[in-house]
């Protein structure tokens, strides 16, 4: 499970056109796991609409009640990733106006720790 921080003046269209355009850029997030033959199969580019990813409204909570929230998030997302055709699942959160976050729970095989970052350094990019 990953909890990336996204600091700005972004709104739920901004976040999701973000995460629509890392998809685009990032094959192994279009990856499909099929069962035979054992292997990825990777979608079209187009194949991700930004509405296809969550936006959870968490700014109404206190931090307390927003990290409970959050922690229920994670539990979804890892119900929901057992069910995916694709290796992960993803939500948008946002905590105030400038405080959100991207959560994700995937295979380790999509991203490690070195190709997490630069896959968060490209969505940083594309809000900026």
């Amino acid at each position: 499970l990953h909890v990336l921080p996204l600091a700005g003046w972004w709104s739920a269209d901004d976040l999701r056109g973000a995460f629509a355009g890392l998809v685009r850029a990032q094959p192994m997030l279009r990856a499909v796991a099929e069962i035979a033959p054992r292997r990825w199969r990777v979608l079209a580019a187009d194949a991700f609409r930004a509405d296809d990813i969550p936006w959870v409204d968490l700014r109404a909570l206190s931090r307390p009640r927003a990290d409970a929230a959050i922690a229920g998030i994670a539990d979804a997302l890892r119900a929901a990733k057992a069910d995916a055709v694709i290796g992960y699942a993803a939500a948008l959160v946002s905590r105030g106006d400038c405080e959100h976050a991207l959560v994700l729970y995937g295979d380790h095989l999509l991203w490690d720790g070195q190709s997490f970052e630069a896959m968060i350094e490209a969505m940083r990019a594309l809000l900026d």
